[in-house]
């Protein structure tokens, strides 16, 4: 099957935009340039810091950098760091339940792009692990 590709700021591609304007994945309301609306962005918090540098939790205090948590100076974790681009609720749970529970592959490329975007800039990753279906979901 020959699958058409067009330049990001082709004419035709403008021109199917006017006709057919992309709307959001999640909520299927507002008209996305990026992946998502502005609205649905709006309700994706980013996870910065100041954060531990072990579990990746934020700290309430913005006056500080990034260093051990109290829990991971008490107990440290068997890892040697964590880190999450997002919190998880709002639109962000929204759109991972609705990629997982739903079926909605189509939120799988616009969320990879917030995630390399969030977490592109940092170094020192050995991988990037999504977090599976539970066994009884699976079967």
């Amino acid at each position: 099957m020959n699958i058409l590709r067009l330049k990001k700021d082709s004419v035709l591609l403008s021109l199917i935009d006017i006709l057919m304007p992309r709307v959001c994945p999640l909520c299927r309301g507002g008209l996305a340039e990026e992946g998502f609306c502005r609205g649905c962005l709006d309700g994706m918090a980013e996870i910065k810091g100041p954060l531990c540098t072990k579990c990746g939790l934020p700290f309430g205090s913005k006056t500080t950098g990034d260093h051990l948590c109290a829990e991971c100076m008490r107990n440290r974790p068997p890892f040697s760091g964590a880190r999450s681009a997002f919190f998880y609720r709002g639109a962000m749970k929204d759109a991972i339940h609705t990629l997982k529970y739903s079926g909605r592959s189509e939120l799988a490329g616009p969320l990879g792009r917030l995630l390399a975007d969030s977490l592109g800039p940092l170094h020192g990753f050995h991988m990037v692990l999504p977090v599976p279906l539970h066994t009884k979901r699976l079967r």
